[in-house]
């Protein structure tokens, strides 16, 4: 089993988007799910391509192997693939998962049984942990040099987002990458970096990362064109000439049109332990052959296994179509109703 951001981003959603990916369940389309793949697929090309095209040749790298990625030649690496055997034993240590348990209390049940189950490999597979793969595909690494004797240089992974706001689940995938680098190096990363976002779009506002309103677009626009002309009829041409031929600006007006990305700094070492935590629910879901209890939520918009869950909670009444019910509530709910069916049905 082969833990992936495709997987670990589709559990930060929700937990039978996850395993429905892991089983190659086909999806059943969507066309704003398909438009933001596309989108950030898009604008990681185009970032990484701008990070090397900022780089001497020499100290950078693409697709580097292993063995290249802990050389300390280069300074900037992009599409970088790493991937770590196990789980270590620390994150096993933190929360125990479902699927262990389970296979405690088969344990406790009978022993002789387990060992025979065990030559199985589905059933090996279940009961072991260390059978799992931790994979990642990282955007950019961005090693900096040390900076005395006697100190390691410093690796910072890089996340390119066309978002302008992040959100938490941006965070954590970041600090998955992270972690995943950690293992492959055998270093701690502290820090890493997400690209995202256009500065020209969220960042004019006196609201921070709020986007400008339509107003205050308008009066930018507004300015603009009104300078242009001003500009226009001083040129000793002619204003007619000047609005009719186009204008040649300079270099740095042309890098000014441009879309310029922000960068934020997350410290990922704060999330770690929430990554493993993850992982080992993941691990837990994925060992277990039935798709989880299916529960309807706000990522349902966005799922491309929208339609596929809807249908089939209309064919069970499942109470998470209500839309004032949170999930928390759902799963609650149906967990009454199946011990009353239960005891008196």
């Amino acid at each position: 089993m082969t833990i992936t951001p495709h997987l670990f981003d589709a559990f930060l959603k929700c937990p039978t988007k996850c395993w429905l990916r892991a089983h190659n369940e086909m999806p059943s389309g969507n066309t704003y799910a398909e438009w933001v793949q596309s989108q950030n697929e898009s604008f990681r090309v185009t970032q990484a391509e701008r990070l090397l095209a900022e780089t001497p040749p020499d100290e950078s790298a693409r697709s580097p192997s292993p063995e290249k990625l802990k050389a300390s030649k280069w300074r900037l690496a992009a599409d970088v693939v790493t991937r770590t055997p196990e789980l270590p034993r620390s994150s096993r240590r933190e929360e125990a998962p479902s699927g262990n348990a389970e296979c405690r209390m088969q344990n406790a049940e009978s022993n002789q049984s387990l060992v025979t189950s065990a030559e199985t490999p589905s059933q090996s597979a279940i009961c072991n942990p260390q059978s799992e793969i931790v994979e990642s595909r990282l955007h950019a690494v961005e090693r900096v040099p040390s900076e005395g004797r006697g100190k390691a240089a410093q690796f910072l992974p890089i996340r390119c987002l066309f978002f302008n706001k992040l959100t938490k689940d941006d965070k954590l995938l970041l600090a998955f990458d992270a972690f995943v680098l950690a293992q492959a190096l055998g270093r701690d990363i502290p820090v890493g970096k997400i690209i995202h976002g256009d500065v020209r779009n969220c960042a004019r506002s006196s609201r921070g990362d709020e986007a400008p309103s339509e107003n205050a677009e308008c009066g930018m626009q507004n300015a603009e064109s009104s300078q242009s002309l001003l500009m226009s009829a001083a040129s000793p041409s002619g204003s007619t000439a000047g609005m009719n031929e186009p204008a040649t600006g300079t270099s740095d007006d042309l890098s000014a049109d441009q879309p310029q990305p922000r960068v934020t700094k997350v410290k990922t070492s704060a999330l770690s332990g929430e990554v493993r935590r993850r992982l080992e629910k993941i691990t837990a879901l994925l060992s277990v052959p039935t798709p989880p209890d299916l529960v309807l939520n706000c990522h349902c918009a966005e799922c491309e296994f929208q339609a596929r869950c809807r249908k089939i909670a209309l064919e069970k009444d499942d109470l998470s179509l209500l839309a004032g019910m949170s999930v928390g509530t759902a799963a609650e709910k149906r967990r009454k109703r199946t011990c009353f069916c239960r005891r008196f049905g």
